[in-house]
């Protein structure tokens, strides 16, 4: 388990941008005594999430839906590795995305 500013370095993160995350509950690390405590699992999920708000320019409130049903479908299939959860997340993001293209396809047809 590794602290905020632990898992920001192994990441390579800011401490900040991490810290958004947190704050908007796109990564949700354990918490004890007001410290925030890193498993691999949310490692995983902290960097899926960073690299879809710089490279998509996702919103957060967007990824948090987003890593939240990743992370939900993950849990309920059990332990697994972490090779075996990067692949579960990949796939549940790609059917994400085109779920909300479809719907952002939808929304522009009946305003057109």
């Amino acid at each position: 388990m590794l602290k905020l500013k632990q898992a920001s370095v192994v990441l390579q993160l800011d401490p900040k941008e991490l810290q958004n995350l947190v704050q908007f509950g796109v990564v949700k690390p354990k918490r004890s005594e007001g410290t925030h405590y890193f498993n691999p699992s949310t490692l995983l999920v902290a960097k899926v999430a960073f690299y879809l708000k710089e490279s998509l320019g996702t919103r957060m409130s967007v990824l948090s839906k987003l890593m939240e049903a990743c992370m939900t479908s993950v849990a309920v299939s059990g332990p697994k590795s972490d090779s075996t959860i990067l692949a579960l997340v990949a796939h549940n993001l790609l059917r994400a995305a085109r779920n909300l293209a479809w719907m952002t396809e939808e929304s522009r047809a009946v305003r057109a």
